[in-house]
Order: C-alpha cells, then sequence, then structure tokens
C-alpha cells in the first residue's frame, strides 16, 4: 500500500481501492482528512472516506483538464468527471464539450 498526504489537493485524480472496488478520489475536505470518491462505473455516487482507510493504487493520476473555465478528470477509459459538481458527465458521443476535454493533451 502506497501513503500519500492529502495537502492542497494533490490526490485528486488518483486511483484507490475502499472496501474491495477501486474508485478515483474527486476532493478533500477544508481540513485534508476527508477524501471524497466516486466509483465511476457505479454512476454518481460519491463516498466521503478517512484517507487512512483507503489503498492508493500506484498507477498514474487521471489527467486534469480545464475547459470553459471549469476543470474535469479524464480517465483512460473516456470517462470524464466534473470536479465542480463531483458527477461523471452523460455527454454524448458526438458533444463538441466531451470531443474537447477528450482531445486535451
Amino acid at each position: 500500500m502506497t501513503s500519500y498526504t492529502v495537502e492542497n489537493n494533490t490526490i485528486i485524480g488518483s486511483f484507490v481501492k475502499y472496501n474491495g472496488t477501486y474508485n478515483i478520489v474527486v476532493g478533500t475536505d477544508s481540513t485534508d482528512r476527508l477524501v471524497k470518491i466516486l466509483n465511476p462505473v457505479k454512476g454518481n455516487v460519491k463516498l466521503q472516506v478517512l484517507s487512512t482507510n483507503l489503498e492508493f493504487i500506484n498507477t498514474p493520476k487521471a489527467p486534469m483538464i480545464e475547459h470553459k473555465w471549469k476543470m474535469y478528470i479524464r480517465t483512460n477509459k473516456g470517462t470524464i468527471i466534473s470536479l465542480t459538481t463531483g458527477k461523471v458527465m452523460q455527454w454524448g458521443d458526438m458533444n463538441g464539450d466531451r470531443k474537447d476535454i477528450l482531445a486535451a493533451v
């Protein structure tokens, strides 16, 4: 298990394991003790858990993309998560915002 310090949102986009399922970090609270995680496969259900209860996966973080003055996380499977709402975006394949975020470097 890899441990990380939760400060200044440096772990947002990290992949973690919690209770046997894989999730992505979408936010932290102001005390940096609680971490908001989301399992993109299970929809838009977020959990807030202690960072000490997470197993950080040793893989590159999902990139954060700024688009139209908002921040998004893009997974390697093409899932886009808004950091404003903490939700998986349900845009269609032809949506211009989706195309722009997926094409961003």
